[in-house]
C-alpha cells in the first residue's frame, strides 16, 4: 500500500507519450504505472482519497466489468477516450465515471482534472460537454434503422458471419449482405470495419 502526502495519479495501461506528458505536468502529484487491466488493480493498489486512476477507455473494461467494480470501491476514476469514441461519454456517465477527458485536451483541462477529482468531484472536457449538449447520435441514427437492420446489426457486433446471421433470422446470405449494404449507407459508415466499430461502441453487441 502506498501512502504519500500528496495525490498519487495512477496511470492505467497508457500509451508511452500520454504516459511521458501526464509525468510532465509538475510535481503536484506522484505518478504509479500500472502495464495491465487486471484483477490486480483491484487488490493491490490504494485507490482511496486523494488518490486518481487514469486510463485509457478499452473495450475490457466494461466486458470484464473492471470500470464498475472500481468504481464501486469508490476509485476516482479518469477516462480518456479518443475523439472517435466522443459517443461512448454518453455510457461513461451512466456508469458514474467521476472525470472524461479526450486525448486532445489541453494542459489546463488536464490539470483541472487531476486536482478535482482527487478532491472528490466531477471533471469533464470542453469536448465532452459540447458532446452532451447534442442530442444522442446512437437515437438519430439507430432511427434509421428497421427492427431487422438492428438485427442483423447486433448480431454483426456480437462477430457472427454472414452465413451464421442468415441461419439465426432465417434469411438468406444475400438478404443479409442486402440489409449490411442498407446499414452502412443508412450510418453514413465506410467499410465493415467501421460498421463494427460502430456497433461495439454503442453497446449493441451487448443487446
Amino acid at each position: 500500500m502506498i501512502v504519500v502526502s500528496k495525490p498519487v495519479i495512477f496511470l492505467g495501461n497508457l500509451p508511452f507519450l500520454l504516459e511521458h506528458g501526464l509525468r510532465h505536468l509538475g510535481d503536484s502529484f506522484s505518478f504509479e504505472s500500472i502495464r495491465a487491466y487486471s484483477q490486480e488493480m483491484l487488490h493491490n493498489y490504494d485507490y482511496q482519497q486523494p488518490h486518481v486512476l487514469v486510463m485509457c477507455y478499452d473495450q475490457q473494461l466494461t466486458e470484464k466489468g473492471l470500470l464498475q467494480k472500481l468504481l464501486e470501491q469508490g476509485v476516482k476514476v479518469i477516462l480518456l477516450v479518443e475523439p472517435h469514441q466522443i459517443e461512448l461519454t454518453r455510457t461513461m456517465l451512466d456508469f458514474n465515471v467521476p472525470g472524461i477527458l479526450t486525448t486532445h485536451c489541453s494542459r489546463q483541462e488536464i490539470e483541472s482534472a487531476l486536482y478535482m477529482v482527487a478532491e472528490g468531484k466531477r471533471f469533464y472536457c470542453n469536448t465532452v460537454m459540447e458532446n452532451m449538449m447534442k442530442p444522442s447520435g446512437t437515437i438519430e441514427k439507430a432511427s434509421k434503422l428497421t427492427n431487422r437492420e438492428l438485427d442483423v446489426l447486433r448480431l454483426i457486433a456480437k462477430g457472427k458471419s454472414t452465413s451464421a446471421i442468415a441461419e439465426a433470422l432465417s434469411l438468406s446470405t444475400h438478404t443479409i449482405n442486402s440489409h449490411r449494404k442498407n446499414i452502412l449507407r443508412k450510418l453514413n459508415l465506410k467499410s465493415p470495419t467501421e460498421l463494427i466499430i460502430y456497433a461495439i461502441e454503442h453497446g449493441l453487441d451487448n443487446s
